[in-house]
């Protein structure tokens, strides 16, 4: 470029050419008319799609190559120069833009895949990174920090579009840890406003710290709530999390004297980390010693997750799937993992599950309020007693009425089609949303699967294959940030 402008500089000098500002800024602007002009009628003004050669285009844009660089050997401008910083200016705006997707803002009531989660606090002190809290945009993940009032919270929830007695509410899940020191009290504040107002809900209660004698009597004194603690424990390096495993063991111990449901989550499991027989066994073992069922569960990863465990100097398996955000994303057991994980959970002498909602259900005598009976073959456990088994084979036959169904459009203000089949009810829609679905049929206790482009999917199924961000624009855009695994 440098040569370039100097030999402007001497064809002008040589050929006595306008060199002054005003001039040059004039033919600048001249020139770029002309180039429009041809552009236009080479597209016949937007109509034609085909693109054709013309030398009179590449000669207009060679006029205004050299107005442009007159104007620039005027004022001593090193186009090279200003151009690489143009060039940077523009990766970081398209970064930014990326950004501005992939990090989410937290809301106060929020309908996961299994419970209908409350969040005042955000940010947590454990650098697990693996975590979701990466994904939330908010300044410092590391520091519990309230965000909304508990007071609110409680006074919006009957109102709440997801509130359903049948649906499970949890306090303060993915955003931060219900029981950290920094978080506890808010967390009390939100079970006592639940309690108050006389609701019969399911109540999970997911964590890694230390609960004590008095924090477990204190939620065992709820007489309407229903409370369901569990306890996340995978043996994971510290490089992984760093929360101290000793005082989860003192944790399980003094739950298990306790009167409360107890669930050992078993998760993440990481390809190549945590899926060992020795892990898997020992988990067994604190299952059988201390709680009332296992859950086994995987990774959820996604943009935001995988940069920050690259910075670490971690690299999972990159056939995991990674979404934009922590709601695009999908948890995944790799084929293998899973089978051999399942293969050593299925000796265990208390039941295991794979999902969440199977668990919670089992433990509360109900059948599965997600309605994983739909694809047992997937989602079952061969550990599942045969009289919860039963509880989900009644329910897969039980009557649905239009009514019922009618009744819960309307609350969601949505005018979908249904029919309703032997053992599902299928909605005709083309913009289907995730969470209404998922609604529908948790209210329902009832299979809802919505038909499209002659297929029957579930929710999940729906969200992976229409809404989810294309995965290889997702591969594209872990490549721009130079993360040399994916």
């Amino acid at each position: 470029m440098k040569e370039i402008q100097q030999k402007v500089k001497e064809v002008t000098k040589t050929l006595s050419l306008a060199n002054t500002p005003e001039l040059c800024c004039l033919d600048l602007s001249s020139e770029v008319g002309e180039l429009s002009k041809e552009i236009l009628e080479l597209t016949n003004y937007g109509k034609r799609r085909k693109r054709i050669f013309n030398p009179n285009l590449a000669r207009e844009l060679g006029d205004t190559f050299y107005s442009l660089i007159s104007i620039a050997n005027i004022y001593n401008i090193n186009l090279e120069k200003e151009l690489m910083k143009s060039l940077e200016k523009y990766k970081r705006r398209e970064a930014d833009r990326d950004s501005s997707k992939r990090k989410i803002k937290l809301e106060p009531i929020v309908l996961a895949k299994n419970f209908l989660c409350l969040n005042s606090v955000v940010g947590c002190k454990n650098d697990c990174i693996y975590c979701y809290k990466h994904g939330w945009d908010i300044e410092n993940p590391f520091i519990p920090q309230v965000v909304f009032e508990s007071k609110e919270i409680v006074a919006n929830l009957l109102n709440h579009r997801y509130y359903h007695p049948n649906i499970p509410l949890a306090v303060h899940n993915s955003a931060t840890d219900p029981f950290q020191k920094e978080v506890a009290k808010t967390t009390f504040k939100i079970l006592d406003g639940i309690e108050a107002l006389g609701i019969p809900n399911i109540v999970g209660l997911i964590t890694k710290e230390y609960l004590s004698f008095e924090t477990i009597k204190r939620i065992e004194s709820y007489k309407n709530i229903r409370p369901i603690v569990f306890v996340t424990y995978s043996l994971l390096p510290k490089k992984y999390e760093r929360v101290v495993d000793e005082r989860r063991l003192e944790t399980m111990k003094n739950l298990s004297k306790s009167k409360l449901k107890k669930v050992l989550y078993f998760r993440p499991i990481i390809k190549g980390v945590n899926d060992n027989e020795e892990t898997v066994k020992k988990i067994v073992d604190l299952g059988e010693k201390y709680f009332d069922c296992i859950v086994r569960s995987s990774i959820k990863v996604d943009i935001n997750t995988i940069e920050y465990m690259a910075k670490k100097g971690v690299y999972i398996d990159p056939n995991y799937d990674i979404g934009l955000n922590i709601h695009d994303s999908v948890k995944q057991m790799l084929p293998g993992i899973r089978e051999k994980v399942d293969l050593i959970l299925a000796k265990s002498k208390i039941p295991y599950y794979k999902k969440t909602s199977c668990a919670i259900s089992y433990l509360f005598e109900q059948s599965d309020y997600n309605t994983q009976w739909i694809k047992p073959k997937i989602y079952c456990s061969k550990l599942c007693p045969k009289k919860q088994s039963k509880k989900c084979q009644l329910a897969s036959g039980k009557k649905v009425k239009s009514k019922n169904i009618a009744k819960i459009l309307e609350h969601l203000g949505l005018k979908y089609n249904f029919s309703i089949l032997k053992d599902k009810v299928v909605i005709k829609a083309d913009d289907a949303f995730y969470s209404d679905i998922k609604y529908m049929r948790m209210v329902l206790n009832f299979p809802v699967m919505i038909s499209k482009n002659g297929h029957l999917l579930t929710a999940e199924e729906y969200d992976r294959k229409y809404v989810n961000i294309d995965r290889s624009e997702i591969r594209k855009q872990i490549k721009k940030l130079g993360i040399h695994n994916y």
